[in-house]
């Protein structure tokens, strides 16, 4: 049996959200992104994967570069300063996570159960949801720990391997991240809503009342 493509899932995703947005359906999912801004960074991305450093032990794809760039404008911009610290930290911590389960992982593949890389990818993007429901403070801490789990091959065996950030596969697993992140954020906004309607019938409502 034939396995996907790399890359393909990264697209197909992309593809998939500009046809959602372009029919006005569910932007909420989306966190509020419209149609233009999100066809211009899909081929913005698209056009910068073309260009690569070529470094003796790491190297660096355009496209990542590029969202590397965005996330530091939208934290350095969007993020509320009292946040900044925090999402930080959240992308520090979200990242060490994955290097963890990554291990794990590696370690023992009976545990992997779509496609090694894809599960901690699953995960990771289900936890951004609960450290921050905000759509700008996800991104940055998404697109601070794809690049801190890139970058931990370098330093833990320089010698032995020369990394790619931003490969076709890098893109795969952020897509997984940030579709699993959404979700989830949609899932705890509705539990907390639901929540809150129930708490407010019983606050007009007390227990003895007639």
């Amino acid at each position: 049996m034939t396995t996907i493509e790399d890359g393909f899932l990264a697209a197909e995703a992309a593809i998939i959200l500009v046809i959602m947005l372009w029919s006005g359906w569910n932007h909420e999912a989306a966190g509020g992104l419209k149609v233009m801004p999100a066809a211009a960074a899909f081929i913005l991305f698209a056009f910068l994967g073309q260009f690569q450093t070529h470094g003796q032990l790491l190297k660096w794809n355009g496209s990542a570069i590029g969202l590397l760039l965005l996330a530091a404008w939208i934290w350095r911009k969007l993020v509320p300063p009292s946040d900044r610290v925090y999402t930080l930290g959240c992308a520090f911590l979200l990242g060490f996570l994955q290097i963890w389960l990554g291990t794990l992982y590696g370690g023992s593949p009976q545990l992997v159960i779509i496609r090694e890389g894809w599960d901690a990818a699953i995960i990771s993007g289900a936890l951004a949801s609960l450290l921050t429901l905000r759509v700008t403070s996800q991104v940055v801490v998404l697109a601070g720990s794809a690049a801190l789990v890139s970058l931990y091959p370098v330093w833990a065996a320089p010698a032995l391997t020369s990394t790619v950030i931003g490969g076709a596969a890098w893109w795969d697993k952020l897509a997984l991240a940030a579709f699993s992140c959404r979700l989830a954020s949609l899932a705890v906004q509705a539990l907390a809503a639901s929540l809150g309607r129930v708490m407010s019938h019983q606050g007009n409502h007390p227990e003895g009342e007639a």
